[in-house]
């Protein structure tokens, strides 16, 4: 499904070129089914996301700001969930820091109703937000079993040198069917805020899941370019893939994917090596002019997630979006 908007500004148009902008991946978190499929065990470094051209994508920015909710999560309240967050983040930071990777994040001050979206006429927000009136947004529902959800917004111009530039990622919780905690040894029955942030963090920077769950196709590849194994049966996959952060999985009163594997890390200083530092702190800004012009694709089989995560506005002057749906599943079982 193609759709196209377009709205004539009184500013005469200029001949400039502007990128396609591809938005949305979903990360669920599901209970994995026991399905009986073909496979292959591997051991592999990392999975970068890429643009529906193949392009990897990451930001071409020196740190990424974050913006949570000052309400946090009403299970555990706005202090703990709020140190949850700058623990996510610090778990990514310091791994960096090991590596003399220069990509940081950096919280802002945490403010009220905050929403996710990409803006093309101002500064934009990678929020962080609890939804806990209602699991979706004007236009579908989202899967309630997911325990949260991540919008990635980058450009998709191939051949063009902003090819996969991040431009905005937010991570939605789900509050409405999902219950929450921060205790560090974990609690049955609830999902650990820290342990899905720094999960959905991974996203942020450009990782993906290191095992294909079905949800995107073509099947992803490796820093190596060799496909990634399926993700059933679960006892195939070797240890660095189910123990990784950035594992499609995982279970209430989990609290291993606090602390970053040596896969995760890889993946982050691979993305992201000292000589490539752009030297550039500062929010993604974008201000219109021209013909805004919107097209929308979908591609597979979306998930209620999809609308969602990949949805964008149009940049100044000819833009086109281009919408494709990629979920990362945790399990929604319980580790007693």
């Amino acid at each position: 499904m193609n759709l196209f908007w377009c709205k004539q500004h009184k500013k005469k148009p200029r001949a400039v070129r502007l990128p396609s902008l591809f938005t949305k991946v979903s990360f669920n978190l599901l209970i994995p089914a026991l399905l009986l499929v073909s496979y292959h065990s591997t051991t592999l470094g990392y999975v970068r996301t890429t643009s529906p051209d193949g392009t990897p994508i990451h930001w071409h920015r020196s740190c990424i700001f974050i913006s949570p909710d000052s309400a946090g999560s009403s299970d555990v309240g706005a202090d703990a969930s709020l140190e949850a967050v700058a623990g996510g983040t610090e778990e990514w930071n310091y791994a960096a820091s090991e590596c003399n990777s220069y990509i940081k994040f950096i919280i802002n001050e945490p403010k009220p109703n905050l929403k996710r979206g990409f803006t093309t006429n101002g500064t934009n927000k990678n929020v962080i937000v609890w939804l806990e009136e209602h699991w979706g947004d004007d236009e579908i529902d989202y899967e309630r079993n997911a325990i949260a959800l991540s919008t990635i917004t980058f450009v998709s111009d191939p051949g063009a040198e902003d090819d996969g530039e991040i431009l905005d990622a937010d991570i939605e919780f789900n509050g409405v069917y999902q219950k929450f905690s921060v205790s560090p040894e974990g609690e049955a029955g609830k999902y650990d805020i820290q342990n899905t942030l720094t999960h959905e963090l991974g996203h942020v920077l450009g990782l993906d899941h290191p095992c294909h769950d079905g949800e995107v196709e073509p099947r992803p590849v490796d820093h190596e370019g060799n496909p990634i194994p399926d993700c059933y049966p679960e006892w195939s996959l070797d240890d660095s893939i189910t123990e990784a952060t950035m594992y499609n999985f995982a279970f209430t009163g989990e609290t291993k994917k606090r602390n970053l594997t040596d896969d995760d890390i890889a993946g982050l200083c691979a993305i992201y090596p000292p000589g490539d530092d752009p030297d550039v702190c500062a929010p993604v800004s974008f201000r219109p002019q021209g013909c805004s012009c919107r097209q929308i694709s979908k591609h597979g089989n979306p998930s209620p997630a999809a609308i969602f995560f990949f949805s964008i506005l149009g940049l100044l002057g000819f833009l086109r979006l281009f919408l494709r749906e990629h979920s990362s599943n945790i399990s929604g079982g319980s580790k007693e």
